[in-house]
Formats: structure tokens, sequence, C-alpha cells
């Protein structure tokens, strides 16, 4: 193989390279839109106290993010070598790839806020019917001790000899 063959072998590998990388990217940054919409049903279903579509839609979303794991595994190879990859591109691809990782950051940064938020949300109220469970507990328990007294026979019978 000629220097020139080399060459161009290299650099259709790169250029095959920048498309599967941009690909992924796109595919990451699709994947967290759709988790950061399911993030605004997700408040409202919080805020609205429905449990029951609340657990659909965390299904829906761990498809997501098991969807989103997997493209991160495919980005692996390239992140290992990223400056490296990123310094042998032209200028325009490597704009267009950082811009591509910078939005997707965004919008995995949104997502980490809204899901700490509902996180504390949810924990609030956990603990809030925990001690209302409490409450009723010890209420019960008052109630079957003065109820005890209340049980016993009657002291006096009328009864004809």
């Amino acid at each position: 193989m000629t220097h020139n063959q080399s060459f161009n072998a290299q650099v259709g590998a790169e250029a095959h390279d920048v498309e599967r990388v941009d690909a992924l990217l796109e595919e990451q940054e699709q994947l967290f839109a759709q988790l950061d919409a399911l993030g605004e049903q997700q408040s409202f279903l919080v805020d609205a106290d429905d449990a029951e579509a609340l657990l659909l839609l965390l299904a829906e979303r761990q498809r997501l993010i098991d969807s989103i794991a997997a493209n991160n595994a495919s980005l692996t190879p390239y992140r290992a070598r990223w400056a490296a990859f990123l310094g042998a591109l032209a200028e325009p691809e490597r704009e267009r790839l950082r811009r591509r990782v910078d939005v997707v950051a965004e919008l995995a940064g949104r997502v980490a806020i809204r899901d700490e938020s509902h996180r504390a949300t949810l924990e609030s109220r956990r603990a809030q019917v925990a001690s209302e469970l409490g409450q009723i507990g010890r209420a019960r328990g008052a109630v079957a001790a003065y109820g005890q007294g209340a049980r016993s026979s009657p002291r006096f019978q009328d009864r004809e000899a």
C-alpha cells in the first residue's frame, strides 16, 4: 500500500468515525430530549399525587435510560481518545460535535435538577405519611388501652332465687 493509499484509508476511517460519533450524539440528544419531556409530565404527576400514572411513566422513563446507557456505551471508544479525536477534525466538524455535546450536557443537567426536586418532594411526602401512620398507631393504642376497662363484666346482677 502506498503512502497516499494509507493516508486515504485513514481519512476515510476518520470520516466514518465522525459520521458515527455525530449520529450517536444526535441520538443521545433525542433520547435526552424525550427524557426531559417525560420529566415535565413527571412534575405534573408528582404534583397531582397520581401514583399509578407516575409508575407507568417511570417504566417508560427506564426504557429511555436503558437506551441512553446503550448509546453511551457505543460512545466509549471515542470518549477514551476524545481530545485526539477532536484535534484531528476540521474546525466545522469539531464545532458541530462540541455543540451536540453541549446540548446533551445541558439536557442531562436539566433532567438531573428536576429529578432531585422530585426526589425531595416524594421523600417529604413519604415522611409525612409515615408520621400520620405513626399517629394513627398511637391513637389505636390509646383507644385499646381505654377500651379494656369498659369491657369488664357487670358487678351487680339481678337474680331471683
